[in-house]
């Protein structure tokens, strides 16, 4: 990991445990912050990350410039991690985070379900 996915991750373990899921989201998410710390820069004229010089069509004496894209790219890995982070707080992991309380190892819907289910066994129990 570059330097900003590796502080996402610091930030994200000091929250607590996370659950193999929401570990790979995690991990997704930090490649994300990296890659768009890369189309940043290219997008602020450091373009040899995302260009590529390649031969055409076989003729090695002709060259085609490829640019990939960084506006469009940077935009749709924007996207991808608003997704993650949503997933992420409605796994529990980002709890600490959104609203003081403390982190969980799974959290969501999951365990809210959990404890609805357990309200209404108790509450049948008890009729």
């Amino acid at each position: 990991m570059d330097e900003r996915g590796a502080a996402l991750w610091s930030d994200l373990h000091k929250r607590g445990v996370l659950t193999p899921a929401a570990r790979v989201l995690a991990e997704e998410a930090c490649r994300i912050v990296d890659r768009l710390e890369k189309l940043d820069h290219l997008l602020s004229g450091d373009a040899e990350s995302w260009i590529d010089i390649v031969e055409t069509r076989g003729n090695p004496e002709l060259a085609e410039l490829v640019i990939n894209a960084p506006l469009a790219e940077a935009r749709q890995q924007a996207l991808a991690l608003k997704q993650i982070f949503t997933e992420l707080r409605m796994m529990g992991a980002l709890a600490a985070a959104d609203s003081g309380a403390q982190p969980t190892a799974g959290g969501g819907e999951d365990d809210e379900l959990a404890a609805r289910r357990k309200a209404r066994i108790a509450d049948a129990a008890g009729r």
